[in-house]
């Protein structure tokens, strides 16, 4: 089929109101395909500088070198045909500098040209250094300089933003990400929050800045935090190939806080995504991460066969013995929530109920509470939230005044939002 000039024009309107992604991808190709057969220098210009943009943010940074550099040489030969493009020529610079750190292939040497370039364009055209010492501070990271780093950090917070500089959102998402690489969770959970607080006018945040929060406010003990801004983040991310590197925080993130199988999950809903990884950089972040999930889902295993062997001894000597009928329940107890975390719902179930069928033999009203706990949290991952809720509300109904009810109101919080929105179920998991 063939295409007018001013339909082709259309069609590249039309790229740049899809998502980044392979449809998008696929209609700019387009457009460049056919202005170069007809001929159309400023069409090939426009539709190659939507396609920087379309592979960096589409998951293909590698095809964005050569767009850029093609776009980046006909501005050199002839500045003023392109001048409205100046500005996001500019910006494009950044995204460069960013995507050759995560490609081996590219030396140090070409992204400190790159940056050096930037840095003249910049200086040349009035703008601010703010950026600039922005992504020299990124490289810096990125080879382990720390002390070129912290430089090239306070002269990026010194120097004055301008139309150059990234957005404020991801600007102090950014700065976050630094402090909290220095150990400064505190400083890091404030500047990320200040963020969280105002507008977020991007496509990058707030689930940027949440992501880079989590382990911050684990540290911190806050718990409830760390855990929505891993359901917010990756609720946003989870579909997205160019945020692989950011699914492997997740999964590491929920491997680390004894959720092994909702890290094995993710695993194995990504994995294949390892063939169409953005680049080797982010590859080597899912599989290293994908890796820790492996093995300490392997250790919840091994703990859930000393469980067994150890409920199979007490089973022999339980007979009328009140205390031993107590180590029993809290065993049950303790294996629920290994089995959970090593993905062996039916037998967690088992294991929970027995538990709360134990507890109502003694007067001990917190730990059946703590049992229907670990119950509802069992039956939210079976996808059965009708009957978590009915579970959480066994809990509050015995326990004990003065008890922390945060975290069985949170529980009960999740189970209606599930039954309000089933086909958003996986959601609240």
């Amino acid at each position: 089929m063939s295409y007018s000039e001013a339909e082709l024009w259309q069609l590249l309107h039309q790229a740049t109101h899809l998502p980044y992604g392979p449809g998008q991808i696929a209609l700019v190709e387009q457009v460049i395909t056919r202005a170069d057969a007809l001929g159309l220098p400023e069409l090939s210009f426009a539709a190659r500088m939507r396609g920087t943009e379309a592979y960096y943010f589409g998951g293909e940074p590698v095809r964005a070198f050569p767009t850029f550099a093609w776009c980046l040489a006909e501005y050199d030969r002839d500045p003023q045909r392109y001048a409205e493009h100046e500005r996001t020529l500019l910006w494009h610079f950044k995204h460069m500098v960013s995507a050759m750190t995560e490609f081996p292939e590219i030396s140090l040497e070409r992204t400190y040209a790159v940056l050096d370039d930037m840095q003249r364009r910049w200086t040349e055209t009035g703008h601010s250094l703010q950026a600039v010492y922005a992504y020299r501070h990124e490289v810096a990271v990125h080879i382990g300089d720390l002390a070129a780093a912290q430089e090239y950090y306070l002269q990026w917070c010194a120097a004055p933003r301008d139309d150059l500089s990234d957005c404020a959102a991801c600007d102090t998402a950014s700065k976050a990400d630094w402090l909290v690489l220095c150990g400064q969770d505190e400083e890091a959970v404030a500047v990320g929050e200040s963020v969280l607080s105002g507008q977020v006018d991007c496509t990058a945040q707030p689930q940027g800045v949440l992501t880079t929060l989590m382990f911050p406010y684990l540290r911190t003990g806050r718990l409830d935090q760390a855990r929505d801004a891993h359901r917010r983040a990756y609720r946003r991310q989870r579909s997205h190939l160019a945020d692989l590197a950011a699914i492997a925080h997740h999964i590491e993130f929920c491997a680390r806080t004894g959720n092994e199988a909702r890290a094995v999950e993710m695993v194995e809903r990504h994995l294949g995504w390892l063939d169409l990884a953005p680049s080797p950089w982010d590859a080597m972040v899912f599989a290293a991460v994908a890796a820790l999930a492996l093995r300490r889902a392997a250790r919840a295993a091994e703990a859930v066969t000393a469980l067994d062997a150890a409920d199979r001894v007490a089973a022999r000597v339980t007979g009328d013995d009140p205390d031993a009928r107590w180590e029993l329940a809290s065993l049950d107890l303790s294996a629920a929530r290994v089995l959970r975390a090593a993905g062996r719902l039916a037998d967690a179930e088992q294991r929970a109920e027995r538990a709360v069928r134990a507890s109502t033999t003694f007067d001990h009203p917190e730990f059946t509470a703590q049992a229907y706990h670990v119950l509802s949290a069992i039956l939210l991952d079976l996808d059965r939230p009708a009957e978590a809720e009915a579970a959480i509300q066994q809990a509050l109904a015995v326990l004990p005044d003065g008890a922390a009810r945060e975290p069985y109101l949170e529980v009960l919080e999740i189970a209606r939002q599930a039954q309000s929105r089933p086909d958003q179920a996986e959601e609240t998991r």
